[in-house]
């Protein structure tokens, strides 16, 4: 958006929330933290449904439940799965491809990100074996270079087939002594830099396969070292990597104080390793027993200072977390535990009798998950500092109106009306959108349609995932002739994005038939997309013409016309439970409806109008109100709201947008809502 206009931006600087104007402040900000202000907890769980096969339940306060669930209940947020090649299928050697896919789905239903481990193996890769897959033994190194590549490449692309593309990847397990031994090992074979050099471009080729196959979604590479307590290994190995321009992301660490030092030695090394490398640290993999057992031969008991007690190990996560939070320039981006599903079951060998698992032997929830769901609450949206509902005011000039919203990698995108008045009276309606990590700080608007009376594409009803793309829909509302409101030629579009920043072209959206020219299709505008619930696949489209009509698609390409019902504008429609809910503008207000079906709608269930008595910002008009729900979002947790107000000024003086504001409310149930001042 152009910064050209003063008096734009006089207007959104006085609004409430304060916003991150300046492009030197946003550098600022990115550069100093690149998690968007969430922590990553969890833990790799790639024997879970072998451990699930052989017997294995999960309890939460005694009843048995979803392991993922549960975690997920306790603020878990991320979780790691390892993948071989051909594996061995002894034991808990089973992560093929198809069965990691299948666990990758469960994680990514929970609304977790995952961190993929490719291994390059068909068993266990660590500092002590990095062993080739049976099947490319007889490669030479440029027929291996281009294996690693190929296998990499084909593997993305079958989890992003199943809709469980991978937010991470880890080229490698614990790679400081290099991988795919002999080619790419780092010691005790010939010229060391030589190996170095072909270790590297094993690397490069890895990395190349995830970005052949990810396109335009962005995936984070992570390389792995076992070196969580030791900042001469951890240097040596980056500086080899940065020396050879290997590309990543995240430094990547275990952390095992029986074999890795003290917190200490891990606080040190994360302090370093971030400030020399400029990249975010992530501990991996760490673990503590909740029970007494022998870990080490003895030399590095020292730095077991916890008790071996359910309590002992929650006391040692919790001092972890805080020592990777505490990580200069909020670099620490999380806690991994390894294996916090291994508990005991028949005929399987589970490491360490179980002891470090963060179930007990009979499935039960230790303490020390608590420790991570503890972090994600102190990590959260905090609704406490929001000083004023208002997100952006509008004046005589501008109006800030019909709102939508999506929440994707920590951070809200709201885009909305950006209504101008011009000279002669007549107005421009734009889509711009604005970013939030905290819903305090908002990035200036930026505007992504034409500033144009003969199109004023406006009114965006909702974001939506389809594909491998992001889709707004949204509105035409011309106004060539200075009209107070929209002509009969306004209709309903779609436009595409791979990063929710640059936008497609608009493509009119047919919702009446593919067999109803544009120009018979009537007016129609606000529209609504919804997945169905029962029917994959199949989507629903409201849009405000006669009351509400709905149509229905597949592709949304071709359309269904179904009917209509009697409702107001701005149609927002949720699921909760087994009912969907809809939010609606009649003259005034919120209107809410429920039902069981998407085409089947009863009179209202509740009037909302929250505090617009006391609002003066608010009293001539409270409408077009966007519901999102983050209730299962551990660093969010509620419902939130968000709408427009018009004073009674405004709609006097201009009509066209009522000197419209942004605003914000939350929810726990939908029915009680609360908003800043109203605690």
């Amino acid at each position: 958006m152009a910064r050209g206009s003063n008096e734009l931006t006089k207007l959104l600087q006085r609004t409430s929330a304060m916003l991150l104007v300046l492009t030197a402040v946003c550098g600022q900000v990115r550069s100093a933290s690149n998690r968007g202000g969430k922590f990553l907890v969890g833990g790799d769980i790639s024997a879970l449904t072998k451990i699930e096969q052989a017997g294995g339940v999960f309890r939460n306060e005694g009843r048995p439940g979803d392991a993922i669930e549960i975690m997920s209940k306790y603020g878990c947020n991320c979780f790691r799965l390892r993948l071989f090649v051909n594996p061995t299928y002894k034991n808990v050697v089973v992560n093929d491809l198809s069965y990691t896919i299948a666990l990758a789905k469960r994680i990514k239903a929970a609304g977790a990100k995952l961190l993929l481990n490719f291994h390059y193996s068909d068993t266990w890769a660590d500092p002590g074996h990095q062993s080739k897959p049976k099947a490319w033994e007889d490669l030479d190194f440029k027929s291996l270079e281009k294996k690693v590549h190929e296998y990499t490449r084909d593997c993305i692309l079958e989890f992003k087939k199943a809709g469980a593309l991978p937010d991470m990847v880890q080229p490698g397990n614990e790679i400081a002594p290099g991988m795919l031994w002999p080619d790419g090992k780092l010691y005790g074979l010939g010229d060391p830099e030589k190996q170095w050099d072909k270790f590297a471009r094993l690397l490069k080729s890895a990395v190349q396969g995830v970005r052949d196959a990810s396109g335009s979604e962005n995936i984070r590479i992570v390389l792995h070292i076992h070196s969580g307590g030791d900042w001469s290994k951890t240097k040596w190995f980056f500086e080899h990597i940065e020396k050879r321009d290997v590309p990543y992301d995240i430094i990547g660490l275990s952390y095992y104080p029986w074999w890795h030092g003290s917190m200490e030695d891990l606080r040190e090394n994360l302090r370093n390793v971030t400030a020399t490398f400029d990249k975010d640290a992530f501990v991996v993999e760490t673990a503590y027993p909740h029970r007494p057992v022998r870990l080490s031969k003895g030399e590095k008991d020292r730095n077991m200072s916890w008790p071996m007690t359910p309590m002992g190990q929650k006391a040692f996560l919790g001092e972890l977390v805080h020592t990777v939070l505490e990580t200069t320039n909020d670099r620490g981006l999380g806690v991994l535990w390894w294996y916090p599903e291994s508990i005991p079951v028949k005929g399987l060998r589970i490491w360490y009798g179980g002891a470090n698992a963060m179930f007990d032997s009979d499935g039960n929830v230790l303490p020390a998950l608590s420790a991570f769901r503890e972090t994600v609450q102190r990590t959260k949206v905090d609704f406490s500092r929001l000083a004023s509902p208002i997100i952006f005011q509008g004046d005589h000039k501008y109006g800030f109106r019909d709102p939508a919203v999506v929440y994707h990698e920590d951070n809200f995108y709201l885009y909305f009306t950006l209504s101008e008045t011009a000279a002669d009276g007549g107005y421009y309606n734009m889509t711009a959108y604005s970013v939030s990590s905290d819903l305090v700080h908002w990035t200036y608007p930026e505007i992504i349609t034409p500033r144009d009376r003969n199109l004023n594409y406006s009114s965006p009803g909702n974001i939506i995932r389809h594909g491998d793309k992001w889709i707004i829909c949204l509105q035409t509302y011309p106004t060539p002739n200075i009209e107070t409101f929209g002509t009969k030629d306004s209709r309903i579009w779609i436009m595409r994005s791979d990063d929710l920043k640059n936008w497609s072209e608009p493509e009119l959206l047919r919702v009446k038939g593919n067999d109803v020219p544009r120009e018979e299709m009537g007016r129609m505008i606000d529209p609504y997309l919804l997945k169905d619930a029962q029917e994959p696949g199949k989507w629903w489209c409201f849009y405000k013409q006669n009351g509400v009509s709905m149509s229905y698609s597949h592709d949304l390409k071709n359309w269904t016309y179904v009917g209509r019902a009697s409702a107001g504008e701005n149609v927002t429609v949720i699921r909760q439970g087994d009912e969907y809910v809809m939010f609606h503008s009649p003259s005034n207000g919120i209107g809410v409806k429920r039902s069981k079906d998407p085409k089947l709608w009863g009179q209202d269930t509740q009037l909302l109008t929250l505090a617009q008595k006391q609002w003066s910002w608010a009293q001539g008009r409270l409408t077009a109100a966007t519901v999102i729900d983050l209730t299962r979002e551990p660093s969010v947790g509620k419902y939130i709201m968000f709408f427009h107000g018009s004073s009674k000024q405004g709609l006097k003086s201009q009509r066209a947008h009522g000197a419209a504001s942004l605003a914000i409310a939350w929810s726990d149930d939908l029915v009680n809502w609360t908003w800043p001042g109203n605690r």
